[in-house]
């Protein structure tokens, strides 16, 4: 039953996870705009297009739990570790706490609210980034 069982997960990880996580890496981060890459959508003439906090943390989330299960032989850290900049110099809001809701791609912010749905996310993604990092700046943010 053991090696029927690890046999199962053997081929779960070759060809489910591993081909779903190379995916997430090679389309992951935005090389052009840093953070991670963001669902295409049509950005109005002149506008670069959005990156919602909801997105970038579920992201963030994503890569640190691969990690903290072993995958990636650390590239899934080192995308989480990218991302994690990212999103602590584009979206943290200095004058008022907390995470705004949405940046261009460059990091302006687009929309400053505060949406409750986003910073529970924030809490889920830092947390998990601290504890497959060792960052401490994630926990305590969390």
């Amino acid at each position: 039953m053991r090696d029927r069982l690890l046999k199962a997960m053997e081929k779960i990880q070759t060809q489910l996870l591993d081909p779903l996580l190379a995916l997430g890496t090679a389309r992951g981060l935005d090389a052009r705009h840093g953070g991670f890459a963001s669902a295409p959508a049509a950005p109005a003439p002149g506008e670069t297009p959005g990156k919602p906090l909801l997105e970038q943390m579920a992201a963030l989330y994503f890569f640190s739990t691969a990690h903290r299960h072993h995958l990636g032989e650390g590239l899934y850290l080192r995308t989480a570790t990218d991302g994690f900049a990212f999103v602590m110099a584009r979206f943290w809001d200095d004058a008022h706490t907390g995470w705004v809701a949405a940046c261009d791609a460059g990091g302006a912010h687009r929309d400053a609210s505060k949406r409750l749905l986003d910073q529970a996310w924030a809490v889920y993604a830092l947390s998990e980034f601290g504890m497959a990092s060792g960052d401490i700046r994630g926990i305590e943010l969390a």
